[in-house]
């Protein structure tokens, strides 16, 4: 399970920039499956990994990326639930492993890592 190894390099990150006291939030681009499943399995795999961070601490927020609708072929941006904005189409499924950044969670842009 690919979330494993990515709950296990946020941990060292956070770790090796000093935020466990911080609210972090994981940028999520890309991705083969349901958003919801994914994050669930990221986040109890990253509180197994680092238990001195608290539950909520860790915010996901999927991001747009570049998708093709399955009915039209045209391009536009969009999570997995976003219909085509031209035909109203479903996009065709992703082939993007899911990327991830990390920022401090301020309310407004803020460093990545």
């Amino acid at each position: 399970m690919h979330e494993l190894g990515l709950a296990r390099a946020i941990a060292a990150t956070i770790r090796s920039n000093g935020w466990q006291e911080r609210p972090v939030r994981v940028r999520v681009t890309g991705g083969h499956g349901g958003p919801e499943a994914f994050d669930q399995s990221l986040l109890a795999h990253l509180l197994c990994e680092a238990p001195e961070l608290r539950e909520g601490q860790v915010r996901v927020v999927h991001v747009a990326s570049p998708r093709i609708c399955s009915a039209c072929a045209s391009t536009f941006a969009g999570l997995d639930s976003t219909d085509c904005p031209v035909c109203g189409g479903p996009p065709l499924p992703s082939l993007e492993p899911e990327h991830v950044e990390l920022e401090l969670d301020t309310g407004e842009a803020s460093r990545c890592a």
